[in-house]
């Protein structure tokens, strides 16, 4: 059957919703709102509607290409004459340069991202306002694509890809939701990649940030935002949200990175209310991770990710982190089991020596680096140390090679 979230050429998009409200009686249209072009590489998925490069930037950034344009703004990418690298500038579209709320998010988006000082999310690097001429930020350009080119050009992923995908991806939302910060458009195209597949976090249009901690206040109540096939069942029925609602989403991709569909299908829903009855029927999922022969643990871990209600979930990023490692059967894995009964006597030692171990080939590949940061978080190494210790192991290598 057709998924509605889809264009007809198949790429996923924002739609309007009709909702019918129990409590009334009558009908009232909620928008689901989804900035989803902010995909800094190539491949962005938006209309390829021209819009001039701002001038107020061409003294020092030159346009290079359109990547993909969205509900906020166009994303270019453009090279930096000053410092010579190529960036992604983000250009407020001209139609809301009056508009306050829209500008206010805008920077807000600006704000949120640029606090968020993580190898797992985008860089930006400054927002520039104008007198004349729409606002702009200025970020790091990936040029890898995104999570979406990657399964369409590839399919479901094994199991271990997969897993290694999703840490990455709540690695970086650790620190997202430290900051009190809800993403809320959690999907592949927002999921970009580096020339050598490190992953990303982009797209803090819609992030929502409480009012106490600087937040902005909905334009609208019934306003819903995200992507219909991500949207947990809280975001449907307006209720309050927070980290588990992006734990959700994260559910989602990695059900469609194993299974190769969405686990549930929209088609046919016109009010808010059909597409969470949707989500509240769970019999599919465990009927789907059978077919694909999915170890138990996995299967589990991935109701629990789905589960509508959100105290079913788990309960933070880290914990879901936690329960992939323990399930999954991978490589590096075993190895970092293997080093728990390790003769070092100091948890720094413990940690070079599963370093060693993953450098004997004298390659660290990103799977295995993801590893050694998850263990270097069990073992109460902080990332800077853990990066040093690394180091330090590479170059005996290339030393000794």
């Amino acid at each position: 059957m057709p998924d509605p979230t889809k264009k007809p050429d198949g790429k996923t998009g924002s739609r309007t919703v009709t909702y019918h409200s129990p409590h009334s009686g009558s009908a009232a249209h909620r928008t689901l709102s989804s900035d989803s072009e902010l995909a800094v590489s190539p491949g962005g998925r938006g209309s390829t509607k021209p819009l001039a490069f701002p001038p107020q930037l061409r003294s020092r950034y030159k346009p290079e290409s359109m990547i993909g344009c969205g509900g906020f703004g166009t994303v270019y990418k453009a090279h930096d004459t000053a410092i010579g690298r190529s960036v992604a500038v983000k250009v407020l579209h001209p139609e809301l340069t009056q508009d306050k709320v829209a500008v206010s998010r805008f920077v807000q988006e600006a704000r949120i991202a640029g606090q968020l000082e993580h190898r797992h999310i985008v860089i930006v690097y400054d927002l520039v306002h104008a007198d004349a001429g729409p606002s702009c930020i200025i970020m790091d350009y990936l040029g890898g694509g995104n999570l979406r080119d990657m399964l369409e050009s590839r399919g479901k992923l094994p199991l271990e890809t997969a897993a290694a995908i999703t840490i990455e991806i709540l690695d970086g939302l650790r620190q997202v939701h430290a900051l009190k910060v809800v993403h809320r458009d959690m999907k592949p195209e927002n999921i970009l990649l580096t020339k050598n597949g490190r992953i990303k976090i982009g797209d803090f249009g819609v992030a929502h940030l409480p009012l106490d901690d600087g937040g902005l206040v909905a334009r609208n109540p019934a306003f819903v935002c995200g992507t219909p096939a991500y949207i947990a069942y809280e975001q449907w029925l307006g209720h309050a949200i927070d980290c588990r609602t992006d734990l959700y989403a994260v559910g989602v991709m990695f059900f469609e990175m194993v299974i190769g569909t969405r686990p549930f299908n929209f088609f046919g829903c016109r009010y808010l209310d059909d597409y969470a009855r949707r989500i509240d029927d769970m019999q599919g999922l465990s009927a789907a991770a059978a077919q694909a022969n999915l170890p138990d643990q996995i299967a589990d871990i991935l109701s629990s990710m789905l589960d509508p209600n959100p105290d079913g979930r788990f309960a933070t990023a880290d914990h879901t982190i936690r329960a992939i490692n323990a399930a999954l059967p991978g490589t590096a894995l075993e190895a970092a089991k293997m080093l728990s009964g390790s003769p070092a006597t100091t948890p720094e030692a413990a940690f070079e020596d599963l370093v060693r171990l993953l450098f004997i080939d004298g390659v660290l590949v990103d799977v295995e680096l993801c590893e050694l940061y998850r263990r270097a978080d069990l073992l109460g190494i902080n990332h800077v140390r853990a990066d040093a210790i690394i180091e330090r192991v590479r170059t005996e290598k290339m030393r000794t090679a």
